[in-house]
């Protein structure tokens, strides 16, 4: 239910950044109304219902990933100006909108829970989180 959820808020941001797009430069402003409402969405919790694939060997990912994913990669053609008739790869469209995939914000969000789980001090006189 989560990520489905999520696939449906990912959707309305790239809609929304893409009515916004009309009225401001495309460019810096856009993608970081784009890092914080699309990414900032997608990143929390991404750790828990979202696994990075490291590889190319598994599996392609599930419609709810891959409508993510979408949402994200039309957020990236409204930041750039790109319409989908253009065909650009993802990998370079996203590299040009400056905007990380569905896969990169979970590896970033499993290490960044990672590196907490060792180094976060929660307890009192700086005791770690138990592992």
């Amino acid at each position: 239910p989560h990520n489905i959820n999520v696939a449906k808020a990912a959707a309305k941001r790239a809609a929304l950044i893409s009515r916004l797009a009309v009225h401001l430069p495309r460019g810096k402003y856009l993608r970081q109304l784009a890092k914080g409402l699309m990414i900032g969405k997608i990143s929390y919790a991404a750790a828990a219902v979202t696994i990075p694939r490291f590889d190319n060997e598994c599996k392609g990912p599930n419609s709810t990933h891959r409508a993510v994913q979408v949402a994200i990669n039309d957020a990236a053609r409204s930041i750039v100006g790109f319409k989908r008739r253009d065909h650009i790869h993802i990998g370079d469209l996203l590299e040009i909108a400056d905007l990380p995939s569905l896969n990169e914000v979970a590896a970033k969000s499993v290490d960044m829970e990672t590196w907490k789980c060792f180094y976060s001090n929660d307890g009192g006189d700086g005791a770690r989180n138990p592992v």
